[in-house]
């Protein structure tokens, strides 16, 4: 219902409105009355003269100026000197004082402090001295004077030779056996066959003094040298 009201009044505003434009079209469109066009005055009134007055021109404003781009110079690195670090001088040395080597003694040959030794190692070969052949190992030899001749028969008598070991511990007189020297040949048993050991020998004096340095005899264990034969001579260093 109430759009219809609305509809309505709708409806007369738009009459109302057509009448009012018809109205204002019909007094431009109908001609006025004569009586009315010889009464109106002939003489224009006087319009005020619009004095002109100065139209302002417009001037274009000059475009703006940027200011300068400021480039900023590449900064330089000044370098700063370093101090350079002093070394303080060290302390100076005092030269040592060098002693001047006096002589050097001339190294004397080693005096064997007994009357005899051995000059050479002892000779291993073939049991030639008994025939047991190889069911046989021993040591034997001679003694020599410093002439390198065997001792004559008076000194060899206080003289013996003594063989020892862990498992031998065997004398025998100088002279008691020809086949090594007439006059000093002597030997002794150490093995009841060939077999390898090391053994011991020295010359000693009647009453078992040393009279010589031991002599080292390792034996190969080969019927090819199941003998070592040592050869004992004076010390010339000692002999009067």
């Amino acid at each position: 219902m109430r759009a219809g009201v609305f509809n309505a009044v709708s409806v007369l505003f738009f009459i109302a409105t057509l009448a009012v434009v018809t109205g204002v079209i019909y007094l431009f469109v109908a001609p006025p009355p004569v009586s009315d066009i010889a009464a109106m005055p002939t003489r224009a009134p006087d319009l005020p003269t619009a004095t002109p007055t100065d139209t302002p021109t417009h001037t274009p404003l000059p475009p703006p100026t940027l200011p300068p781009t400021f480039t900023a110079a590449p900064a330089t690195a000044t370098p700063t000197d370093r101090p350079t670090a002093t070394l303080e001088p060290s302390a100076t040395l005092t030269p040592s004082i060098t002693f001047t080597p006096s002589n050097t003694p001339t190294p004397t040959a080693t005096v064997i402090p007994f009357m005899y030794f051995a000059p050479d190692p002892p000779v291993l070969r073939e049991n030639f001295a008994n025939s047991l052949g190889c069911a046989w190992q021993g040591v034997g030899g001679r003694v020599l004077d410093a002439a390198q001749l065997e001792l004559n028969a008076a000194v060899a008598a206080d003289l013996r030779v003594h063989v020892f070991s862990d498992s031998v511990d065997e004398t025998a007189p100088v002279g008691s056996n020809s086949f090594y020297g007439e006059r000093t040949g002597w030997e002794v048993q150490t093995a009841a066959r060939a077999q390898s050991e090391i053994v011991y020998a020295r010359l000693e004096n009647a009453s078992g003094t040393p009279q010589s340095p031991d002599v080292l005899i390792q034996l190969s264990g080969t019927c090819e040298q199941n003998l070592a034969e040592v050869v004992f001579a004076v010390n010339t260093a000692l002999a009067p």
